[in-house]
């Protein structure tokens, strides 16, 4: 484990990811659970990680999903939604769970 997550930093503001095609999700008992259809691992997500993923369904730039949780969850400062958020998103991304969406220009 790093010591600080710009470390090991992989998403970055900037960045456009969405959610792996080859991935099913679904709500368990108030839980959103996703499922690997390559691996059959599965992951369960807490409120805020399962309001990210419902966020990244389609193509969406990091810095769009932070705003609208901003909106929605009042009680965060920016700099603390825009750490977690990142922090949650690289590791979706370790987990195969998330690709970042290369723009063309």
């Amino acid at each position: 484990m790093t010591s600080s997550h710009e470390d090991a930093a992989m998403v970055q503001l900037d960045s456009t990811v969405r959610a792996t095609p080859d991935h099913v999700s679904a709500e368990v008992e108030g839980e959103t659970v996703i499922l690997s259809l390559t691996t059959g691992e599965y992951y369960g997500l807490n409120t805020v990680a399962a309001h990210i993923w419902r966020l990244i369904q389609e193509p969406r730039r990091v810095s769009d999903v932070r705003d609208e949780l901003l909106d929605y969850y009042t009680d965060i400062d920016e700099a603390t939604c825009t750490s977690e958020l990142l922090h949650v998103l690289d590791d979706m991304l370790r987990m195969k769970l998330v690709e970042e969406v290369r723009r063309e220009d």
